[in-house]
């Protein structure tokens, strides 16, 4: 029988890697088993969770580690880390002492100061060769040509934050979507929206892409090594959580439109209206339709923008209103008229506002003004089928919506 001990503040850093673990999961597909390995020459209980697209691995500190000297294979066990983490929470004092029986297939049992025990029987077998592809995995990794030549992306709260928000406009309909981040600009885009934030300068020389919902995993790194010859595999630690790992993402399911392509969506400046908001005016507006509406007819929290060039220089308000079969909303935006050189005396339009209110409500409310750009062309028309949100920071580029 092999004994160790481990704090309960060591067993504490396991439940924060379960937590970390399920959301690399949803990304990387982990098994829900992971791996302890003991290693007795540095007194550390090594954690892995593996599955085809990731890697993640954690070490806790051990005392009192005695090897049973009758055995001679690599000390491991394939356990639920909650698992592990609960037993030893439920047992009384600071300290836990964990015993690993070696004639039971390596069944554990956790005791304390008091009279408590709890034992865990994870018969999960695993190859010798499997146990040291788990060991030799983040080393070898590091040792090829194509980690060494990866680029470094300095992660700062700043970033870590714009980048949050960029990812939440990335993920659509179940699919996955990019951020690209170069020098001084974050940009993402799917149906719905194409932004463009003007950022901090970061530490890049080139521009590169990060999966969209893999950038909550982020959250405790100061960095992260993007490399391969796509730079579609990513290297990062969570100094302060003890973690490391490893994932390969998935190829983008949304293109980036080109510039040519971008050009055509939005309105020409021969044929437009400009109008500049107070921010503070734009969401009491918008926030008004909230709680009116059945999800299942206003899924996109779409809105009717009606310009009439007679009524505007009295008015100076657009109308916003929506309505379907239960219920109506009826607002004015207050706005100034920046130009008009539409060939359309009046019209509407239809624009999804899910976007602007939740993930860019940020980037916006940070200035004080933001221009609005659109056209009177039917949305099947070029430079008619998208409205553009521009403040000194973003560049939102919204589609108009058929009913």
């Amino acid at each position: 029988m092999t004994t160790f001990k481990v704090s309960k503040a060591a067993a504490k850093r396991l439940t924060d890697f379960t937590s970390y673990a399920k959301s690399f999961s949803q990304v990387a597909g982990l098994d829900e088993k992971h791996v302890f390995v003991l290693d007795p020459t540095t007194s550390k209980l090594e954690v892995y969770a593996s599955g085809p697209q990731g890697f993640l691995t954690c070490k806790l500190d051990l005392t009192d580690v005695v090897v049973d000297p009758t055995f001679n294979e690599e000390i491991y066990f394939v356990s639920i880390s909650s698992a592990f983490a609960t037993s030893c929470d439920k047992i009384q004092g600071d300290e836990v002492s964990v015993a690993v029986d070696h004639k039971r297939e390596n069944k554990l049992t956790f005791k304390g100061q008091g009279r408590s025990i709890v034992s865990l029987s994870p018969n999960v077998k695993r190859s010798p060769d499997e146990i040291k592809e788990l060991r030799t995995m983040l080393d070898e990794e590091m040792a090829t040509d194509d980690y060494k030549n990866g680029v470094v992306l300095v992660l700062t709260e700043d970033l870590k934050n714009n980048l949050t928000s960029m990812a939440a406009i990335s993920k659509i309909f179940g699919r996955i979507g990019d951020v690209e981040i170069s020098s001084n600009t974050l940009k993402t885009a799917n149906e719905l929206c194409i932004a463009t934030f003007a950022t901090a300068p970061t530490n890049l020389t080139e521009t590169v892409y990060l999966q969209g919902d893999a950038i909550s995993l982020l959250r405790d790194s100061k960095e992260i090594r993007l490399y391969g010859d796509d730079r579609r595999k990513a290297a990062f630690e969570a100094p302060g959580k003890g973690f490391s790992a490893m994932i390969s993402f998935d190829a983008s399911t949304y293109e980036f439109p080109t510039d040519a392509e971008l050009k055509g969506y939005l309105p020409e400046a021969s044929d437009e209206v400009e109008i500049e908001v107070d921010t503070t005016d734009l969401f009491p507006v918008l926030d008004a339709f909230d709680g009116i509406f059945d999800a299942s007819s206003w899924r996109y929290k779409q809105v009717r923008i009606k310009y009439d060039r007679q009524d505007f220089p009295k008015t100076k308000e657009l109308s916003v209103s929506y309505d379907d079969l239960k219920a109506e909303c009826q607002q004015y935006l207050k706005a100034e008229l920046v130009s008009d050189t539409s060939s359309l005396p009046s019209f509407q339009f239809t624009v999804a506002t899910t976007h602007l209110t939740g993930a860019l409500r940020d980037f916006i409310s940070s200035s004080d003004k933001v221009r609005i750009k659109f056209s009177g062309l039917d949305i099947t028309a070029q430079h008619g089928c998208a409205v553009r949100f521009k403040t000194d920071k973003l560049d939102a580029v919204i589609p108009k919506m058929v009913e």
